[in-house]
């Protein structure tokens, strides 16, 4: 980087600030979220591995995002710098996506964006489970496909 971590992103900010922002710890939305009586079936926290995590199941699974948070200008800026591809970066990083929540219906689902908003977080339903031959995570705004073949961390 041309300033090293005083290098600035578009936005003003600098690299060093943006790569220490603070991380939502999200052990009071999930309180909240079984308090109001909702059962996921599965919650995974988007860290290493990135959004390869949203598959790590072992049943046969395309899971199928449709609808996506902004990505946050830190990951947009390491993936220009980096020259990496937006699949490395989805197979790296959160790229701003910190937690998947699966539930088994639509009405679920909602209750988890209200209360998620309750505690100050942004959410969204990103989209679906369905069955498949292999697991995969297809990202449909982005045009990619993140192959199970390629991840082995799973339970």
């Amino acid at each position: 980087l041309p300033s090293g971590y005083r290098t600035k992103l578009p936005s003003g900010e600098q690299y060093w600030q943006a790569i220490n922002n603070p991380t939502n710890l999200n052990t009071p939305f999930i309180q909240n979220v079984m308090k109001a009586g909702i059962r996921p079936s599965s919650i995974e926290p988007i860290t290493g591995h990135g959004w390869q995590k949203i598959m790590r199941s072992k049943k046969p699974l395309r899971y199928v995002v449709e609808d996506l948070l902004p990505v946050p200008e830190i990951f947009t800026f390491i993936e220009k710098q980096s020259k990496l591809s937006t699949k490395e970066m989805l197979k790296i990083f959160n790229y701003g996506l910190g937690l998947v929540i699966f539930v088994d219906s639509e009405t679920a689902a909602q209750k988890i964006i209200a209360i998620a908003r309750m505690e100050g977080l942004k959410g969204r339903v990103g989209g679906y489970t369905e069955r498949a031959r292999n697991r995969e995570v297809v990202v449909k705004p982005f045009g990619l496909t993140l192959p199970g073949s390629e991840f082995h961390l799973q339970y």
